[in-house]
């Protein structure tokens, strides 16, 4: 997915991150898929003793690395991934997928099990600055038993859940259509309906039928049909020595015949015709008819 995608997020979760820090004290927040925070509960910032240990200690690229492995670790897992961070802090991230693609992360953390900062972290701090700053800063976030944590954990992930499934985060504009394109040409061989790819971005299908007009001009059929062929072309050129019923079923056709009279109809002549002009080097004339074809617009 691109960095650059816009996110909707509902009042339901500003609502429900809120409440969670209001009653754990704990920090809930939102990250995009490129680690961008981007949603906080209370809009709580980062405590006084993790900015300590980033600016004090000068641990500030420590735990951005950090971060960056749990995240990478939670979507490779694609589930909850907890653990104490080298602050001895405890911590906790989970991925968000929207069907098969990760749209960001939910984390949780800044609270505590223990009653001290890591010993390490104790005696960095006593050569550096000689003051007790680090342990009160530690001391005066939210402490925990870890049966306590452990089911705080559990109510975190069911609400994570909660956000997927009532669709809750939701990509804006011409974000979610580049979000749909990208899967179409990931998944060709998809049975993917209108009605089924309005679903996975939580639209209506007459709403996303609307924002495909009014961004490319053309129906969802067509731009699947456009992605389709383009693929068949691809596969063409890349595997002269595929059958036609197999090349039609990778594409997303079971039926091998309206799938040649399909891509006669858009290109002007047949995947073998296609193949052969491909294997004698036409492929300028080809792709001369093929664009010549496309601006007539058939319909798929």
């Amino acid at each position: 997915m691109k960095s650059s995608l816009e996110f909707v997020f509902s009042a339901k979760v500003r609502e429900i991150f809120d409440n969670f820090t209001s009653l754990f004290g704990i920090r809930i927040a939102y990250f995009g898929p490129d680690g961008k925070e981007l949603e906080v509960g209370l809009d709580r910032p980062w405590c006084e003793y993790c900015l300590l240990l980033r600016h004090s200690l000068g641990d500030e690229a420590v735990c951005r690395d950090s971060d960056a492995e749990r995240r990478n670790q939670a979507a490779i897992s694609r589930n909850l991934v907890s653990y104490r961070c080298h602050g001895g802090l405890d911590e906790a991230i989970k991925p968000l997928y929207l069907d098969s693609s990760l749209i960001g992360f939910i984390m949780i953390g800044q609270a505590r099990t223990e009653s001290g900062p890591p010993p390490d972290k104790m005696r960095r701090w006593a050569g550096a600055r000689g003051d007790d700053r680090l342990h009160a800063a530690f001391a005066d976030l939210p402490l925990h038993t870890t049966t306590e944590f452990s089911q705080i954990l559990v109510l975190f992930s069911a609400l994570v859940d909660l956000i997927v499934a009532c669709h809750l985060i939701e990509i804006r504009g011409r974000g979610r259509i580049d979000f749909l394109i990208d899967r179409l040409k990931l998944n060709c061989a998809e049975s993917l309906s209108l009605g089924d790819a309005a679903s996975l971005l939580g639209l209506s299908p007459g709403r996303l039928a609307h924002l495909l007009k009014e961004s490319s001009g053309k129906s969802f059929k067509e731009i699947q049909t456009e992605i389709r062929l383009e693929k068949a072309e691809e596969l063409l050129g890349a595997r002269p020595e595929i059958p036609i019923k197999e090349l039609a079923f990778l594409c997303g056709y079971q039926d091998p015949l309206y799938f040649s009279r399909l891509y006669r109809r858009h290109r002007g002549r047949s995947p073998t015709e296609s193949r052969a002009a491909m294997a004698s080097g036409i492929e300028g004339e080809l792709v001369t008819d093929a664009r010549a074809v496309r601006t007539k617009g058939p319909s798929p």
